[in-house]
C-alpha cells in the first residue's frame, strides 16, 4: 500500500506549534508554509475554508487544521486572510 501525504501537512505542523488561541494568516503566508500556491477554489469559494467532519470529508485542507486542533473562524477572501482558532 502506498501512503498518501497531504500537501497540507506543513500547515498542520505549523498550527500545531502555535501558542495561543488565535492565528491570523494571510493567503501568501499560508502559501509560504505550504511552499506552493493555494488552489483557485481557496480564492474563489468560502466553502473551501469550511470546518468539515474529519471522519467523512474528502477535503484534506480541513483535515489538516482540524487535526492540529484548530478551526477556521473566519475568512476574508477579498483581503486574502484567514483566522484560525483553538
Amino acid at each position: 500500500m502506498i501512503a498518501y501525504m497531504s500537501v497540507y501537512v506543513p500547515l498542520k505542523t505549523f498550527l500545531t506549534n502555535q501558542p495561543g488561541k488565535l492565528v491570523r494568516l494571510s493567503f501568501p503566508q499560508i502559501e509560504g508554509i505550504l511552499n506552493r500556491k493555494l488552489p483557485k477554489a481557496a480564492m474563489d469559494y468560502d466553502w473551501w475554508w469550511d470546518n468539515e467532519d474529519v471522519l467523512t470529508t474528502h477535503h484534506s485542507q480541513s483535515k489538516s487544521w482540524q487535526g492540529a486542533g484548530w478551526e477556521v473562524s473566519s475568512v476574508d477572501r477579498a483581503h486574502r486572510v484567514a483566522d484560525f482558532v483553538r
